[in-house]
């Protein structure tokens, strides 16, 4: 019963996504709601996955190549081991067992005194919030302590929710340039074959939008597709709506040719991150660039197929060959 819920709730928003499609194509709804309900039961496609991988637009052979969000859930069973996923999904978790790839000071709220709490906000005087085990930006929010009329509410509200406090990263001046509201973060795919060899299958530049406190693309972030080779935003951006962007919408920063700072070193520092959990062989990381080095900020135990393969509307399903 969920789960019918879930998608009828999901036909429903594709039901109004679909007015600028049915009047390009000029065709009617309901040969488009058919169509998706064909991608659901043959490929697994959800009506997201539907508009975001532009299936209205592809014939069955190329829908066929991309990982959807059923397929998704079939990598995850064959390529991560369950017994590993609390370390990525559980932010306290991940931030202990990849403290060396961590310089911010951070503070688990339940463990903090009301004067700690008030120190450390004041010392740093602008700090992220993090509840442990939502995703997709969900419920993050930064503290400027020019802002803060009730340390007490805030305070008792972080506990109840068993939140982290960390340190707001402070960025490679370039990144800055995109979006200097957001730590604007490179997201890698790693991939670990058979033969234990990892390999980036996929990365992306996301910069954050101008009301936002995270970079994150479902929270209103642009995804700029980035050259495995070097670093370079080959491509025009796209935000979870699907339109495109040659400029970012906040900064009015061009990003076609943008260029990450000191690229294969970061390559590198994923690479070495991938090696601490091999049994969990397919990790979506998402990395800061800093002045002097890089910060993780974490590790996606559940890749999103979207920023996957929505930015370049390439399908990715032949990448993960034990599926084949």
């Amino acid at each position: 019963m969920k789960n019918y819920n879930k998608y009828s709730i999901a036909f429903k928003r594709l039901y109004k996504e679909l007015n600028p499609i049915c009047q390009y194509y000029n065709k009617s709804k309901v040969y488009f709601l058919f169509d998706a309900a064909y991608c659901y039961l043959k490929y697994g496609a959800s009506p997201h996955d539907y508009m975001n991988f532009e299936f209205y637009k592809l014939k069955d052979i190329e829908r066929n190549k991309f990982l959807t969000m059923k397929r998704t859930h079939r990598v995850e069973s064959i390529y991560n081991d369950k017994k590993y996923a609390d370390y990525f999904n559980n932010k306290y978790k991940f931030n202990m067992v990849f403290s060396d790839f961590i310089k911010r000071e951070w503070k688990y709220a339940p463990e903090l005194s009301l004067d700690e709490f008030i120190n450390f906000v004041k010392r740093k005087e602008k700090v992220i919030v993090k509840p442990l085990g939502l995703s997709s930006g969900k419920g993050i929010y930064a503290l400027e302590i020019n802002k803060i009329n009730n340390f007490m509410e805030i305070y008792q509200k972080i506990k109840t929710e068993n939140c982290l406090v960390e340190e707001f990263i402070k960025q490679h001046s370039k990144l800055m340039s995109a979006n200097e509201r957001t730590v604007n973060t490179i997201r890698v795919y790693t991939l670990i074959d058979k033969n234990d060899k990892i390999h980036i299958i996929f990365a992306a530049l996301r910069v954050g939008s101008a009301t936002a406190d995270v970079d994150n693309f479902h929270n209103g972030g642009v995804g700029y597709p980035l050259d495995l080779h070097t670093g370079v935003v080959y491509k025009q951006g796209v935000d979870l709506k699907g339109n495109t962007h040659t400029y970012h919408p906040s900064s009015g920063t061009l990003m076609l040719g943008f260029k990450i700072p000191n690229w294969q070193n970061l390559k590198g520092f994923v690479l070495n991150a991938a090696r601490k959990f091999p049994q969990s062989r397919y990790i979506a990381w998402d990395v800061a660039v800093l002045e002097d080095g890089f910060e993780m900020v974490e590790g996606n135990y559940n890749g999103d197929p979207g920023l996957l393969q929505a930015l370049d509307k390439v399908g990715k399903k032949e990448i993960f060959t034990e599926l084949r």
